[in-house]
């Protein structure tokens, strides 16, 4: 093992806890989050108030209120029982957190399965107070399934991908106005195949597409 390595091993190992490996976790069973009986599909974590502690978002599907929880930083939660979060009945199947005007608080995209049922958007204040924004995806007719958010020209804001279930994907362009357009043409909202998934087991999948911004190259990696 040569100097370089010699020293990657001791920086890797020295932040070690002397108890790794012997952590164990027991299932909660009891209080908020584990005693909500709701048709759940994800989850997505983040600290919307600025507190310190992470809190927890619940996409809940079949028209059921999702869920919003508060982490008080003893190991509990608060329920929040209002504001547009959580009473916006949709068929949810993802929430994902990004801060989309810069303003320091975590903001919310959740995708909405039902294509009756426009995605969700809220903007939050910064003290983990939200209002839902409207844009183009109140009339987009998909079926949202996932999303992910990034700043892909790199301005200084973030942008939004949505993928579809049996249809083209959206690309939202944050114009650092408040606002966000709808990418209609080029990579990746012109890829051949639909962006696919289901709920349950995923058999009707053709692939994964990688896409690069700064090139024209795409990769696809295809199933067997």
């Amino acid at each position: 093992m040569n100097a370089i390595a010699k020293l990657t091993v001791a920086i890797l190992f020295a932040n070690v806890p002397p108890l790794l490996g012997q952590t164990t976790f027991s299932k909660i069973t009891t209080r908020e989050i584990a005693t909500d009986i709701n048709r759940s599909f994800g989850v997505a974590w983040g600290d919307f108030d600025n507190d310190g502690w992470i809190d927890l978002f619940v996409a809940n599907g079949y028209e059921e209120p999702n869920g919003l929880y508060r982490n008080n930083g003893d190991g509990t939660f608060t329920v929040i029982t209002s504001g547009p979060v959580v009473t916006d009945g949709g068929d949810s199947l993802c929430g994902v957190w990004a801060d989309l005007d810069n303003n320091g608080g975590l903001d919310l995209y959740v995708t909405n399965y039902d294509p009756t049922s426009a995605d969700f958007v809220y903007s939050n204040n910064g003290i983990g107070e939200f209002v839902k924004v409207a844009g183009p995806w109140d009339d987009d007719g998909a079926a949202g399934v996932g999303a992910a958010w990034a700043d892909y020209d790199l301005d200084g804001f973030v942008d939004i991908f949505v993928a579809n279930w049996q249809g083209r994907p959206f690309l939202y362009r944050n114009t650092g106005a408040g606002s966000m357009e709808l990418v209609e043409s080029g990579h990746p909202v012109d890829i051949g195949d639909p962006s696919r998934s289901e709920r349950g087991p995923t058999t009707t999948t053709t692939g994964i597409w990688i896409f690069s911004c700064r090139t024209t190259t795409v990769l696809r990696a295809t199933t067997p």
